[in-house]
């Protein structure tokens, strides 16, 4: 039976609201006292339920009350900011690492930023320094990675105002030697850079470069000015209006460069500009590319001499060859545009032998310094040059100049003429280089020696075929 079952409702209405009010009050009391007294220690709360803040929410020891949240929904208020994410998965076939949200470092002057740590494995995967511009790093709706950007148009992009760059750099963290490589592109060009050795740029490639100017095939064939090059080359080069330019060197510097070969770089081309020749390496010397020409057809050259010989209207073989040097003074200067006295006298049976002709000759030097002259056409001092019987003994010539211009010579040098004059004695021989020539090459086993010699012959043939035709004309 209730204590109120004799009292009227109205009044059991009445008590109800006063008790209510009085374990109210009595609560409040109660919690007043509680956190005034020192004694009484404020607990952690759990709830065993979901918990909804229909607000924002400040969390940190530096929460306080009244905040002005504005459009935030959460805030963390705290001197030292982290949070954790503790998976307490206990199963090895469960995901367990923990993960933390980092913001800044805690010492005085450390680093402002925002990082994602795996605090299992202590590391930071990722991190933002403070100060990062806009796109500095964006991914749009359909995958595509901007650096630099925010509208990126392919997979991964990098957006910068002078030069963007991607850096790939070998650290030696593993043992390697450091090393570090620059792809980068601007209006100049597009270039690999060698960071490293002092930023050398060993690759190029300027704008509006023609399509295929290098094509590099799966059969190993490189194409230059063609996609499709030729399988059994290893370059082909399809352009119509360009040429190959062999590597070019001076005779000094080609003959530096031999030292550098073996029998195995048989086929090593260079070009000799000062001899405007095609040199090729043969395993053991250089080798012009008209040799083997020389060496094969020689018969040949020798009847088309004759032939056009002929059709010049005489059997006379010209009694001159060409001499040409530069002259200098005792200095070693070089004499331009200088009138120069020179004697020439043919020597039989060596350079110290008797003289079987002697001319003179008065030239004026080149702009270069090169004095130009046909022996056998000059003023005549003794002898006679078409009576010269140069298939049955060595010849050489002697050269004496007076640089003043006169008469009094010195002498410059004699050698031994091995080929050019020997020209003149086809018309009674088998061969071009007459029957000294022949016994060179048939006791000599040395190939080198007889293709330079042939060589010397074929340039003369040269000259004697232009000097005919242009005595034809």
């Amino acid at each position: 039976m209730s204590i109120f079952g004799t009292i009227n409702k109205p009044f059991t209405q009445s008590m109800k609201k006063q008790l209510l009010s009085i374990a109210i009050f009595t609560t409040t009391i109660s919690t007043l006292l509680a956190q005034n007294d020192q004694d009484v220690q404020t607990k952690d709360q759990v709830f065993a339920d979901d918990l909804i803040v229909q607000g924002s929410m400040q969390v940190g020891t530096d929460a306080t009350n009244g905040y002005n949240f504005g459009f935030d929904t959460f805030v963390m208020a705290e001197n030292n900011l982290r949070m954790y994410f503790d998976d307490t998965s206990n199963s090895a076939s469960f995901a367990q690492n923990d993960w933390r949200f980092t913001f800044n470092e805690t010492t005085n002057g450390g680093a402002n930023y925002f990082s994602v740590d795996d605090a299992t494995a202590n590391t930071v995967p990722f991190r933002i320094d403070a100060g990062a511009g806009n796109n500095a790093m964006r991914i749009e709706a359909g995958g595509n990675v901007g650096i630099g950007t925010a509208d990126p148009a392919v997979k991964f992009q990098i957006t910068d105002g002078n030069s963007p760059v991607l850096r790939l750099e070998q650290d030696g963290s593993d043992g390697f030697t450091a090393q570090s490589w620059d792809l980068a592109g601007n209006e100049a060009n597009f270039f690999i850079r060698d960071v490293t050795n002092g930023s050398k740029l060993p690759f190029r490639i300027q704008p509006n470069t023609p399509e295929n100017t290098l094509s590099l095939r799966s059969n190993g064939a490189i194409g230059v000015g063609t996609n499709g090059p030729n399988g059994n080359a290893s370059i082909h080069l399809a352009s119509t209006t360009k040429g190959l330019l062999i590597n070019r060197m001076t005779t000094a510097q080609r003959t530096t460069f031999e030292g550098n070969l073996s029998a195995g770089l048989n086929g090593m081309m260079v070009f000799d500009s000062e001899e405007n020749e095609l040199y090729v390496w043969n395993g053991t010397a250089w080798v012009s590319t008209i040799s083997a020409s020389v060496l094969s057809d020689l018969e040949t050259r020798v009847a088309a001499l004759e032939t056009v010989t002929a059709a010049s209207g005489t059997d006379q073989t010209p009694q001159i060859f060409n001499y040409q040097s530069v002259i200098r003074d005792n200095t070693g200067s070089i004499l331009t545009n200088q009138n120069i006295g020179f004697q020439i006298s043919i020597l039989q049976g060596s350079n110290a032998g008797a003289s079987v002709y002697t001319e003179t000759h008065s030239i004026t030097t080149s702009d270069n310094g090169v004095a130009t002259f046909m022996v056998g056409n000059g003023a005549l001092v003794s002898g006679d040059f078409t009576t010269i019987d140069w298939g049955s003994n060595t010849h050489f010539v002697q050269i004496e100049a007076d640089i003043t211009g006169g008469t009094t010579y010195q002498l410059v040098g004699t050698s031994q003429l091995i080929s050019v004059p020997y020209a003149i004695h086809a018309r009674s021989a088998d061969y071009l280089s007459g029957t000294s020539a022949k016994s060179l090459l048939k006791s000599s086993d040395d190939k080198t020696k007889r293709i330079q010699s042939l060589e010397a012959e074929v340039k003369e043939l040269k000259i004697m075929v232009q000097q005919l035709m242009s005595g034809k004309q």
